[in-house]
């Protein structure tokens, strides 16, 4: 008796409110039926973001449920219902906080089909549900293409151009064609140096390409190719903007007296 008592009141909405409203932990001891409770749930996430990987399957996909998760912490994409990785608005939120948030979203969004490189060394842990495929073309015609000219054409491309003047370190994320194009990694270049290292092969060899990097920032030097840290002019732009950019310059040049003076 005292066991069917609990059981009952797992399932008491009244009780599970009063329960969750006290601490938003006990969403995990209600009855599984209470998941699908949009106001309980509501309730749990605004006291702790991690209260929606207790939600149900459709209430992960409760955009008001999943913006409020995400205005608390950029993780709680993670949990989100595929379709809601594949909003521009709903990523963006989450970017906004960290670019590590574009390691859940869908595909298009990053610019393509596939992403095959690894995203990041220690990704976070990946969504517990089942995934399944939301990236579509519909949403993309309400994109606003940047006036910067641009080789990277159509409007998923002017949504990760936004992502990547945020925090250079989301072209980490991009889709191949879009880590080989030049405005691109210029764009990620001139927020954070460091995503350089997410560039294309072609664009570290491309001489014209790396001097308009190190025109940023010196240090930028640190990311070409091993034949460009032996181009004296080069070297020479690097240093100008930034001394300790002869770190990186090949040996050659760094024993040249000259381009220490």
């Amino acid at each position: 008796m005292p066991m069917l008592l609990l059981e009952e009141l797992r399932a008491d909405a009244d009780v599970a409110e009063d329960a969750v409203g006290q601490d938003w932990r006990a969403i995990e001891l209600v009855a599984e039926e209470l998941h699908d409770h949009r106001p309980l749930v509501l309730l749990a996430v605004k006291g702790n973001w991690k209260a929606l990987g207790f939600a149900s399957e459709r209430l992960t996909g409760d955009r008001e449920i999943v913006r409020t998760a995400i205005a608390q912490d950029w993780l709680a994409i993670s949990h989100a219902a595929e379709e809601l990785k594949a909003d521009p608005e709903v990523v963006r939120e989450a970017v906004s906080k960290s670019w590590r948030a574009l390691h859940f979203a869908c595909d298009e969004l990053k610019g393509g089909p596939s992403n095959p490189r690894p995203l990041v060394s220690r990704p976070p842990a990946a969504p517990r549900r089942p995934t399944r495929s939301w990236c579509a073309w519909p949403w993309s015609r309400t994109a606003r293409p940047w006036s910067t000219p641009q080789r990277a054409a159509g409007p998923t491309a002017a949504w990760f151009w936004s992502a990547v003047r945020r925090s250079g370190r989301a072209l980490e994320f991009a889709a191949p064609h879009l880590r080989a194009d030049r405005e691109v990694a210029l764009a990620a270049a001139s927020n954070d140096r460091g995503a350089l290292l997410h560039a294309g092969e072609a664009l570290l060899l491309d001489r014209d390409f790396m001097l308009e990097a190190v025109r940023l920032d010196g240090m930028a030097i640190e990311y070409a190719a091993e034949s460009l840290k032996h181009d004296r002019a080069l070297l020479a732009e690097a240093t100008r903007k930034d001394f300790r950019a002869l770190d990186h310059a090949g040996l050659d040049l760094r024993q040249d007296v000259a381009m220490l003076v």
